[in-house]
């Protein structure tokens, strides 16, 4: 991975669609807001859109951890502005601190994630489990 300048930063301009709302699916649907799982979906795409750029060939990047704080309600239809700002990279590692806001400047919520860098092959292989029992190999 290349060097990531410090405070490097991305953005993600979204709008609250009902999908984005909150529904428990055999629950059913609880709150015409931003549904908090959304937001962690957000924060793990604007973290991977500050690492993409420096990643070197035949290296890939995947979540390890996601922390998110879910601080006011952003109604269906609201306009959010997701960012994303290189915090620290320790060896393989890259921190990421997230935030969701409204146009107001209100903080919808608040958090960070890590990734963890690898040579494409190694994560492959990793994801790529065994088989379950008694099901062809795919290799």
């Amino acid at each position: 991975m290349r060097p990531i300048p410090d405070g490097y930063e991305c953005r993600l301009d979204i709008t609250v669609t009902a999908a984005m709302t909150v529904d428990f699916g055999h629950l059913g649907a609880a709150h015409q807001v931003y549904a908090t799982y959304w937001m962690a979906r957000h924060f793990e795409e604007v973290g991977r859109m500050v690492l993409v750029p420096h990643l070197e060939t035949g290296e890939q990047g995947a979540g390890t951890k996601v922390h998110v704080e879910h601080d006011a309600a952003a109604p269906l239809g609201s306009s959010l502005v997701v960012t994303g700002r290189h915090r620290a990279t320790s060896g393989n590692r890259l921190l990421v601190d997230c935030a969701a806001t409204l146009p107001d400047g209100t903080v919808v919520g608040h958090g960070w994630t890590e990734q963890a860098v690898l040579p494409e092959h190694v994560l492959a292989s990793r994801l790529d489990g065994p088989e379950a029992p008694g099901q062809p190999s795919t290799r």
